[in-house]
């Protein structure tokens, strides 16, 4: 018995379109474990298979009958950056980044004149 609800055939291929053109190796074996399931594989096996825990391969399973394909995409690594809008949120002596220590940190001396 089939964990998935039957997919249609243009989906399958779909599928399997993806998983070869794809660059993202963990997106495609997500889309792997969904079709091992969809032909009915325990999730024993697939975990075995696709080198997965057996609690990643339900989260998958998860994402993938609420948001479809969509939901396997790998999201993007890495810090996202400044807020849209956020440009002057630091302090002025922060965005100078022209003065040099010495400017900074040592204290100016007055010149004479004798």
């Amino acid at each position: 018995m089939a964990i998935l609800a039957p997919l249609c055939r243009a989906e399958r291929k779909r599928m399997q379109k993806l998983i070869q053109k794809t660059n993202d190796k963990h997106f495609a074996r997500r889309l792997m474990a969904m079709l091992m399931l969809h032909q009915g594989l325990p999730v024993t096996q697939v975990q075995h298979i696709t080198g997965a825990a057996r609690s990643s391969i339900g989260r998958w399973l998860g994402w993938y009958t609420q948001c479809g394909i969509d939901g396997l995409k790998s999201e993007k690594s890495g810090r996202t950056g400044c807020p849209k809008g956020s440009k002057n949120v630091l302090s002025p002596r922060v965005t100078t980044a022209s003065t040099t220590w010495q400017e900074r940190y040592i204290p100016k001396q007055e010149k004479c004149f004798m």
